[in-house]
């Protein structure tokens, strides 16, 4: 199980990727769209 923190944003550089680990399911990301919508009072 995962755990997604919206409150703690960060950007990270593309470049410094390396392997894909997973594919989040559209309604887990539906959740963490909602979660960054209310953080960032959008």
């Amino acid at each position: 199980s995962s755990v997604v923190n919206v409150s703690q944003i960060a950007t990270v550089d593309r470049n410094s990727l390396i392997d894909r680990v997973g594919i989040l399911p559209d309604d887990h990301m539906d959740l963490v769209a909602r979660g960054l919508r209310m953080v960032l009072e959008l």
